[in-house]
């Protein structure tokens, strides 16, 4: 499984008005290839995904957040192996830096 990037072009000016704003769009299709690399991870045996790499996309795209840590919290829980569940608590303690970080730059931001 391949990490799947939105393309990042506007869509067609006659969209019609109940579709999402290109700006959600682009997010929830950003979500659903957060939880994807994830699943694509933790599930399969044969998996080309790496940690590390989903660190650096949690760190680069915190928006990402949400949708990542349902997942590493149930395979932290109910991986299949010692490593994968260690991997899990591994990318949490990740995420949980970086939620740590943007909060505190957020707040920095509205003061």
């Amino acid at each position: 499984m391949t990490l799947r990037f939105p393309i990042l072009r506007t869509p067609p000016t006659t969209a019609h008005p109940e579709t999402h704003p290109p700006s959600i769009h682009f997010a929830l299709q950003g979500a659903e290839s957060a939880r994807a690399a994830l699943a694509d991870f933790f599930t399969k045996k044969k998996s080309r995904l790496q940690r590390p790499l989903l660190e650096g996309l949690l760190r680069r795209v915190p928006a990402l957040l949400p949708a990542a840590l349902p997942e590493a919290l149930k395979q932290a829980a109910a991986g299949r192996n010692e490593y994968l569940r260690h991997e899990a608590f591994e990318l949490l303690g990740a995420a949980l830096k970086v939620g740590t970080v943007h909060a505190a730059e957020r707040g920095r931001a509205g003061s």
